[in-house]
């Protein structure tokens, strides 16, 4: 059986996440969510998280394709896995995964993407929830902001598709 930990939100009335981001740091830490796709250039977003981190004004949670042991020491950190069902999957398993996503939108603030990949950005544009990151992309809160910094080759950035989804 799977192991898992619930992101239990402690968001109340008076803090709600939908307030604006200088109004709130008064109130409480920032609640920074970092996300990276993308085997080599994940180390960007650990580094930046590892960082933030230790700004006593930032709570922050990451998902990555891969968990690195030095960044859960950190901070809470979530895989990006895949959410379609597979020979071994539970439909508990994946229905977890996407109660975690929501809690995960309702409680941060501020989802910076860096890098997110080509591939992955084309899914959040069409809407696609077939992995963890595009489970939180797509319930994302619009009233919220997302930074996002593209992962990809000079070529597929040159792309006109590219140019089109951006």
């Amino acid at each position: 059986m799977a192991h898992h930990h619930s992101f239990s939100p402690r968001l109340s009335p008076a803090l709600a996440s939908t307030s604006s981001l200088h109004d709130m740091a008064r109130n409480r830490k920032l609640r920074l969510l970092v996300a990276a796709t993308g085997p080599r250039d994940t180390s960007w977003a650990q580094a930046l998280v590892v960082r933030l981190s230790k700004n006593p004004q930032i709570e922050a949670r990451a998902i990555v394709d891969d968990v690195v042991p030095r960044l859960t020491q950190t901070i809470i950190v979530m895989q990006n896995r895949g959410l379609a069902m597979g020979a071994g999957d539970r439909a508990d398993d994946i229905e977890f995964y996407r109660q975690q996503a929501f809690e995960l939108v309702e409680w941060a603030d501020l989802m910076v993407c860096v890098p997110l990949d080509a591939d992955s950005i084309a899914k959040m544009l069409a809407g696609v929830t077939d992995t963890f990151l595009g489970e939180v992309l797509r319930g994302w809160d619009t009233q919220k902001s997302i930074v996002l910094v593209p992962g990809m080759s000079t070529h597929m950035w040159s792309n006109p598709m590219t140019k089109k989804h951006l």
